[in-house]
């Protein structure tokens, strides 16, 4: 098998750019191991859509990993569905698509647990006799498997953990976190979020739920799914599907995944040269592209007769921050929205990391339009997702 392609899918938030971040760096960490062609992340309820996935990939072979933590509604309904999977192992568009496990229900899980708790505590060491741990999972009545990998993971946790008393939490079914002080009555209590990313879960709605335990000592550990060893759970993932789909996936790893490698990157770099060539400039959506020196500087349409001193020049990190929220400060979920914040100016040395720029302000879109046969930005294709 030549390198395939690897979808990574998420949930996403209109509201928040946890989950958004923590997929973007596993995208990034995973096209950099050399094993895939190309590493997509795509979401339910923001941009790229899960719908765009089909014209976003290459290979002949696509991985499906749902970047959930249990099995249920989402990872055995929502991603199949809106991918047109009909098992796992699907022919269709004439490329196989390889369902995935999800990495939360991995055994390895339980290890990850382990250490976003003695990270939580420091220097901490409660007594175990008077120490609970409590793991806390989304759920749903949607799905009775939504709960399993969490109560699973607790039988687990109570054998081989050093606290005896584990309780599994939900905060869409019982038992309900809300009201842990109820049934547990421990004065040390570590909360653990069995959750993907540090989104609204876990820096609100899980300390609202908690409430004030009077005269207990609390830890609130950060989500699984961001401790370090999420990439190696998904390769794993990756290599389970191809051994039961008889597939062989490469024993070694190549070159990083690279845009320019990318019959869309080719195509639409063509495109941005053929305009620099002819009008000095390119206007992709609200940036605007110019040559500078030996490389390539973008900065805001708005903002194209500024001096360069009057803008702010962004490192890399800066723009990846940047372009996650408005002048407002509020997050922006649609990046086909006309609402890029002004003021600023980048500027990239070659073509690879023009094209990886270019990603970062409009993801997914470059691909897409190459696949509609143009430049110009699509519409805004992202269904409305009230629910779920």
């Amino acid at each position: 098998m030549e390198r395939p392609d690897l979808l990574l899918c998420a949930h996403g938030s209109q509201f928040h750019p946890g989950g958004e971040r923590l997929l973007n760096f596993l995208a990034k960490e995973l096209r950099a191991r050399g094993f895939f062609h190309q590493v997509w992340a795509v979401f339910w309820r923001q941009e790229p859509s899960l719908r765009q996935a089909p014209f976003l990939v290459e290979a002949e072979h696509v991985f499906v990993v749902p970047a959930f933590m249990s099995q249920g509604y989402f990872a055995e309904e929502v991603v199949p569905r809106e991918l047109g999977l009909s098992g796992p192992l699907t022919q269709w568009e004439g490329r196989w698509w390889h369902l995935c496990q999800p990495p939360g229900t991995h055994p390895r899980m339980g290890e990850a647990i382990l250490q976003q708790v003695r990270t939580t505590l420091g220097e901490a060491n409660p007594p175990p006799q008077e120490t609970a741990l409590i793991l806390v999972g989304h759920g749903t009545e949607r799905n009775p498997r939504s709960a399993q990998a969490v109560h699973h993971h607790v039988a687990w946790l109570r054998q081989h953990g050093p606290f005896p008393r584990v309780y599994a939490a939900f905060l869409e079914q019982e038992p309900r976190l809300e009201a842990v002080g109820l049934w547990a009555q421990e004065p040390f209590l570590i909360f653990v979020p069995f959750l993907m990313a540090e989104g609204y879960h876990v820096e609100t709605d899980i300390l609202e739920r908690i409430g004030e335990l009077s005269g207990r000592r609390v830890w609130v550990a950060p989500a699984v799914g961001t401790h370090p060893l999420m990439a190696e759970v998904i390769l794993e993932r990756v290599w389970q599907a191809a051994q039961r789909d008889g597939e062989e996936l490469p024993s070694h790893p190549g070159p990083p995944a690279r845009y320019l490698d990318t019959r869309w990157g080719q195509e639409f770099l063509a495109e941005v040269f053929s305009h620099l060539q002819r009008e000095g400039s390119f206007l992709w959506g609200q940036v605007l592209c110019q040559r500078e020196g030996e490389g390539f500087e973008l900065r805001h349409r708005a903002d194209a007769q500024k001096p360069g001193r009057e803008l702010q020049a962004l490192s890399w990190e800066a723009l990846e921050d940047w372009v996650l929220y408005d002048e407002a400060g509020q997050y922006r979920p649609l990046r086909t929205a006309p609402n890029l914040r002004r003021g600023w100016l980048f500027w990239v040395p070659e073509e690879e990391e023009l094209l990886a720029a270019l990603e970062t302000f409009y993801p997914g879109l470059m691909a897409l339009a190459v696949h509609r046969g143009g430049r110009e930005l699509p519409p805004l294709f992202f269904p409305r997702r009230d629910e779920g």
